[in-house]
């Protein structure tokens, strides 16, 4: 679970702490800027996106087999 709140161990980029953090500055980003968002920021938005998705579906896995199991 420690994995998936801060990321993988050894610098590796990743986990809910570093995703709210992209995610914040693009929010930042698109609501300081007083035009459309550029192709780079969507295109950011949509890896961040996806990378989410991934995290759920781990946060989703541990639900189903860790939290789960234990309350047995």
């Amino acid at each position: 679970m420690a994995k998936i709140e801060s990321g993988a161990r050894g610098g590796a980029p990743g986990g809910l702490v570093v995703l709210n953090e992209q995610l914040a500055g693009i929010l930042d980003t698109v609501e300081g800027a007083d035009a459309d968002p550029t192709t780079q920021v969507v295109a950011a938005a949509g890896d961040l996106e996806k990378s989410l998705a991934a995290m759920l579906a781990q946060w989703s896995d541990v639900q189903r087999t860790r939290i789960h199991r234990n309350r047995k």
